[in-house]
């Protein structure tokens, strides 16, 4: 019986093995975790970090302190060495993306004024351009500060960077109505390499609960994607239009939703993006004020037109799943989830959303944020991550999934069963 259960569990520890982590230590304290609306519930999230990386590997964090002083780091490749430090005082980073030359677009909050703007810093460190992001015209809003709370209350912020753009998707906020109402909305702009402000679009999803951006570099084109308790209606949609419905769960208008994004990654001139919610699919826009079901981790495989052709639930359970990771590698795809008891866990998948390598429990070695887009495929082709241990402290621990040689089904590897099956025939005269 031993040797079973050593070949049981060499045989399905495959992806644990393959992560080594970095523990940074921080110039100052982090600002701490958020308040937001998730799935039917108003609860805390992990302080916000937002990853990114250039040409040589070198990964880039950004994140806000306790003095409120946005900040992006710059930390040497396999290493805990921060190389560079750029501080922006009195406002909170709320979005990242480096180019492989490790000149990056940051995307700057200012709660005091309710604004927020663009920045784009050269590699050396010095500020190439500012622009502030309009957010009057149109549909007038502005991102409001709650007080109390360390963020935005409702949705998120991302940049992504693809073909010369950087692409800023934001929640916003809006002035009262003639009804003296205000509403939740968000808002998408493009910033060129030269500063060219575009705005896309004034008033998207509303309410946007959960926001990603995900760029295809054969089609040179990103996709722009929230989950909606309300318009264009319930549930989650590609660029804020009804006819590109992505999952049908239920909803309140009022905050509540039945899902959540968790990432998203291409996949030949499509995308595959992770996300939770409840099966089996809802109608379309059922209103209902309590969950009624579980969170399960779903597969939606989305086509060049921005339109699913099919959606795979890969871990189907009797406990709540959140917080879905994708990134891809070679012709696979690595995909994480967190479940009730916060144990986290790793599994593969390949283009047809298939399982390649079962999901095992990772968490004795590694962790990541709650809906924070944690994974991003380096110019090596391995995977990285970070997190904080500590949402209050000043340690970020980056986590690097080394892809080399491949991670191949138990099936497919013969090697590797050629060498358990030695080892079962040694335990057994040894026994």
């Amino acid at each position: 019986m031993l040797f079973i259960a050593l070949f049981v569990a060499l045989s399905t520890a495959v992806l644990k093995e393959k992560i080594a982590n970095y523990e940074v230590e921080l110039p100052s304290t982090l600002l701490g975790p958020e308040t937001v609306f998730r799935i039917y519930t108003y609860s805390k999230i992990s302080t916000r970090l937002y990853p990114s990386f250039d040409g040589d590997n070198n990964y880039y964090v950004g994140y806000t302190d306790k003095n409120l002083v946005g900040t992006v780091i710059k930390i040497k490749s396999h290493t805990n060495e921060i190389l560079r430090t750029d501080k922006f005082s009195g406002l909170n980073v709320r979005g990242l993306a480096a180019e492989a030359d490790g000149t990056y677009g940051v995307l700057l909050w200012d709660r005091k004024t309710e604004t927020i703007s663009f920045k784009k810093v050269n590699k050396d460190g010095t500020v190439a351009f500012t622009k502030a992001l309009d957010l009057r015209s149109g549909f007038p809003s502005r991102v409001e500060n709650t007080g109390s709370n360390n963020g935005y209350k409702i949705g998120d912020s991302r940049v992504n960077y693809g073909n010369g753009l950087y692409h800023v998707y934001t929640h916003t906020h809006s002035d009262p109505d003639q009804n003296k109402v205000e509403h939740e909305g968000d808002v998408l702009f493009t910033i060129s390499d030269a500063g060219v402000v575009s705005k896309i679009w004034n008033w998207g999803c509303s309410h946007m609960l959960s926001g990603l951006q995900g760029y295809n570099s054969q089609t040179q084109s990103m996709i722009h994607l929230c989950d909606s308790d309300a318009y264009p209606g319930f549930g989650m949609f590609a660029e804020n239009d009804k006819n590109k419905r992505l999952y049908s769960h239920i909803a309140n208008m009022g905050g509540y939703s039945g899902g959540e994004l968790g990432g998203v990654a291409e996949n030949g001139d499509g995308w595959l993006l992770i996300m939770n919610s409840i099966t089996p699919e809802a109608g379309t826009d059922v209103n209902a004020g309590a969950p009624n079901g579980v969170q399960d981790i779903g597969v939606v495989s989305i086509g060049k037109d921005k339109k699913r052709s099919k959606v795979t639930f890969i871990k189907q359970s009797d406990t709540d799943k959140t917080n879905g990771c994708i990134a891809k590698y070679g012709e696979k795809f690595l995909v994480g989830y967190m479940d009730k008891s916060k144990d986290y866990y790793l599994g593969t998948i390949d283009a047809s959303v298939k399982m390649t390598n079962p999901f095992e429990k990772v968490t004795e070695v590694t962790g990541w944020g709650d809906r924070d887009d944690s994974f991003r495929t380096l110019s090596s082709g391995n995977i990285f991550w970070v997190r904080a241990p500590d949402n209050n402290g000043n340690k970020l621990i980056i986590s690097e999934f080394n892809v080399a040689g491949g991670v191949v089904p138990d099936s497919e590897n013969k090697g590797f069963m050629e060498v358990m099956i030695f080892i079962m025939v040694v335990l057994l005269f040894a026994f």
